[in-house]
């Protein structure tokens, strides 16, 4: 069986089918490698015996071997042979039907589901420290075939709860499962899951996605109008006071982004964040150095650029005027001029609101910062347009060239609102409108920066 010689193996086992079931050095026998390899004829011969344990190997059965193979035949075979087969465990603790809900094996679930006598397999609850259902295992790995199949067979599964009172969408929601969440939002007869609190914590699925960081699933959750965000816990706080309880202060960008999604929805914040002086004057040390870093370059950089105008200067000396640019008259021109005074001056007003802001006064700090993200914000746009005023300035006798370069540098504009839109206002927008704006730029930022879930 290890080298796979098949046929050599159905020789022996004709010659001794009890020996199929004995474990090796490694604790598996024959048995499980057969169903493992999802070799049919191997494994009938070797059940022709009677019943034999199927717990040949620690922590997994015959039929998880089976299940893990996605071999239905095999399966079958030996569900038919036993049908209680059916209600063993693997080491974690999950039954058979939980196991294929895990892996998405998707026609093995259909068989367990489809079989007169295995109606009982679906409110099997695991052996787990949570206690999950099958239908759970679908929703924690993102399974939505899987989870349709179950609720157009067995519609009240909808209504299981694991040991934490949670359901399929409390269980998605934590896991950052986002077609599942996307699936029960679509679906009007789910729509009791919504806000159904869990019966541990008093927690609803949006509680669960903002404390687990899911800044995607609190962006879906938070645009369905049917959403709560007001909703407080067992310990009173809402989702909002749960996002920023649990990352706030901290430089993980996925929890920066699930608070922003949040107060992009206009989710109120019920509770203070309780966090000490010293780790609140250090975050606003730390990000007021780095902007006085960036605002100190761009005034450099559009300073030089200010004395090395395209096209250069008329230096002739007959020449009515001496000493002026001599593109001054394109339009081009008058943009890049323009856009480098603008780029200079706010980059210089950026670095004195940081002076002030390194005064240890922590209200200050934080309005110099709330003043200078906008402000920085204009400055590097302006400096992206000098620039590529400039170059299409030089390059204009190429048409073709001209226009490309005006082409990448307005989507270069584009794409830089589009990341600094949302972090410019995180605290002091109220307008609903300008939220709602700001909540498609965000998206996009979150589906940029979104981990990629096993």
């Amino acid at each position: 069986m290890k080298h796979h010689h098949y046929d050599s193996a159905m020789v022996l086992v004709k010659q001794n089918p009890q020996a199929s079931t004995l474990p090796n050095g490694e604790n598996m026998s024959s048995l499980f490698m057969a169903a493992e390899a999802g070799q049919l004829e191997l494994v009938k011969a070797m059940m022709q015996n009677g019943l034999v344990d199927i717990q040949t190997v620690e922590g997994q059965s015959v039929v998880h071997a089976a299940i893990k193979a996605r071999n239905l035949d095999v399966l079958k075979a030996l569900l038919e042979r036993q049908s209680t087969y059916f209600c063993v465990y693997d080491g974690n603790g999950r039954s058979p039907l939980s196991y294929a809900s895990s892996i998405g094996y998707f026609e093995g679930v259909c068989y367990f589901l489809g079989r007169s006598g295995y109606e009982a397999a679906t409110y099997r609850r695991d052996r787990g420290d949570d206690g999950s259902f099958p239908i759970h295992w679908a929703s924690k790995i993102g399974h939505v075939n899987i989870i349709q199949e179950f609720l157009k067979l067995r519609p009240d599964s909808k209504e299981l709860l694991d040991y934490n009172g949670q359901n399929i969408l409390h269980v998605a929601a934590m896991n950052g499962r986002v077609d599942v969440v996307s699936y029960v939002l679509k679906k009007p007869e789910l729509a009791v899951l919504i806000n159904q609190i869990d019966m541990k914590k008093g927690n609803t699925p949006l509680h669960l996605a903002s404390k687990g960081e899911q800044a995607r699933v609190v962006h879906i959750l938070t645009w369905d109008k049917r959403v709560n965000l007001e909703i407080r816990n067992d310990k009173g706080l809402t989702a909002l006071d749960v996002a920023a309880k649990h990352g706030y202060w901290t430089t993980t960008f996925q929890k920066r982004l699930t608070w922003l999604a949040l107060r992009y929805a206009g989710a109120t914040q019920t509770h203070k964040r309780n966090t000490s002086q010293g780790i609140q004057n250090f975050y606003y040390t730390a990000r007021v150095n780095t902007l006085l870093l960036v605002a100190t370059l761009i005034a450099t950089v559009t300073f030089a650029a200010g004395f090395t105008m395209p096209g250069g200067y008329n230096s002739s000396d007959d020449h009515p005027y001496k000493g002026m640019a001599t593109l001054v008259k394109k339009r081009m021109f008058h943009i890049f001029v323009l856009s480098n005074t603008i780029a200079m001056y706010t980059s210089i007003i950026v670095a004195v609101l940081l002076v002030w802001a390194m005064l240890n006064d922590l209200h200050l700090s934080l309005c110099s910062v709330k003043l200078s993200i906008p402000l920085l914000g204009i400055s590097l746009s302006m400096v992206s347009l000098a620039f590529m005023a400039a170059i299409s300035l030089v390059v204009s006798d190429v048409t073709w060239l001209a226009i490309v370069v005006l082409i990448i540098g307005s989507l270069s504009l584009l794409g830089l609102w589009m990341v600094f839109l949302p972090l410019s206002f995180p605290n002091s927008l109220t307008h609903r409108v300008s939220l709602y704006i700001l909540r498609y730029p965000l998206y996009l930022l979150i589906l940029a920066t979104e981990k990629r879930k096993k």
